[in-house]
């Protein structure tokens, strides 16, 4: 099976009037984006900080999507808290598809560098618990 070489978050930008927010990603060098618009009733409060959380379970999600060898998170903000919870589930989706494949070399979590938040203060809205 294939194996990316980095899987990298560029970062958040606005988006067009379609969708409010941009989510950027490079796996080697293949550019793409994941889009998002909050609800009408939040999006004057929706910043920065509040998407970049969004884009956690993605950045981990791909990562066991397209298997890289190492993650860059390239944000300006960076992401609160990031490496511990990136270990701990991207290593959970590893290992399950390491035993649906019965393909070991599968376990090997990516290195990870970049820059990320300090503890403290990360703003999530709770007003998006309703969507889930």
């Amino acid at each position: 099976m294939p194996r990316a070489k980095v899987l990298e978050y560029v970062g958040v930008s606005r988006g067009d009037r379609r969708s409010s927010w941009r989510i950027c990603f490079q796996v080697d060098d293949l550019a793409f984006n994941a889009f998002f618009k909050p609800p009408k009733q939040i999006e004057r409060e929706t910043g920065v900080r509040d998407v970049e959380l969004l884009a956690i379970p993605l950045i981990i999600d791909l990562a066991a999507q397209v298997r890289p060898k190492s993650v860059r998170i390239g944000s300006p903000n960076g992401l609160p808290q990031f490496r511990r919870l990136f270990h701990d589930a991207a290593g959970a989706l590893l290992a399950e598809q390491a035993a649906f494949w019965q393909r070991p070399d599968f376990l090997k979590c990516p290195e990870l560098s970049g820059r990320w938040a300090a503890r403290g203060k990360a703003r999530i809205l709770l007003s998006l618990s309703f969507l889930f």
